[in-house]
């Protein structure tokens, strides 16, 4: 896992549950992380997610149940997969130090070594989802020239903000070009778009997939969730069962 460092806070209070760095990041990156770190206890304490960048990095901030962690990663590295990762460390923690962070009086800070493990677990489960994820349903975000980029999935909120994107489901064996009406898509964009799949199709699965265009509102919702419906935890363990 590219991850540079890593951070733990008691959201309400800010204080520093866990902190490891994996590379030699720069000791000045850490003072202004912090610093400005301040500013979000409050709101994270609510939950939430968020990010914010240095010249040479992204920090992804994810809280649940009083936790935030924090994940700092190279830019080249930068995914929305971390927004994921950061806020599964939050519930892990949360589920294995409850009693630490649910204390309001004082705080016993959790052993290293034990934290160091339970991270290593959730790393391996998380790639290994990611892996699963990517054999059931891969999405393609399309720029203003129809080039395809793929990006990893955080939940539907995350589809239903998108204004087109494209959604290749194996299980299926279709290519549905899915466009949000309600946000405005021009038939330029739209017409690259399904260039760009037609070509995709012939190249990646020797035309053996059905290609789809979703615009009707109704059944736009219905794809959205049904993509989230595969992609979710639940399914993906029923599948590796």
């Amino acid at each position: 896992m590219d991850v540079d460092g890593i951070y733990i806070f008691k959201a309400d209070a800010g204080t520093t549950l866990y902190s490891r760095r994996t590379k030699n990041v720069h000791e000045d990156l850490f003072s202004a992380f912090l610093t400005a770190l301040q500013g979000f206890f409050s709101d994270f304490a609510l939950g939430g997610l968020s990010s914010f960048t240095s010249d040479n990095y992204m920090i992804y901030l994810a809280s649940s149940n009083n936790v935030l962690t924090s994940l700092i990663i190279n830019k080249e590295q930068k995914s929305d997969k971390y927004y994921n990762l950061a806020f599964e460390i939050s519930c892990q923690f949360y589920t294995e130090f409850k009693t630490t962070i649910d204390n309001p009086i004082s705080l016993t800070l959790p052993n290293k070594n034990q934290v160091d493990s339970i991270l290593e677990s959730v790393f391996e489960e998380f790639e290994k989802l990611s892996e699963v994820q990517q054999e059931i349903v891969k999405l393609y975000e399309i720029d203003a020239q129809g080039e395809l980029a793929i990006f990893d999935y955080i939940n539907e909120e995350q589809l239903y903000n998108l204004s087109l994107f494209v959604a290749v489901n194996f299980v299926t064996k279709q290519i549905y070009v899915i466009e949000n009406v309600e946000e405005g898509v021009s038939s330029r964009k739209l017409f690259l778009a399904n260039k760009s799949v037609t070509n995709l199709n012939q190249r990646e699965f020797k035309s053996q997939f059905t290609i789809r265009n979703v615009s009707d509102p109704w059944d736009f919702e219905r794809v959205v969730e049904q993509v989230s419906n595969l992609l979710s935890k639940d399914a993906i363990k029923k599948l590796e069962i």
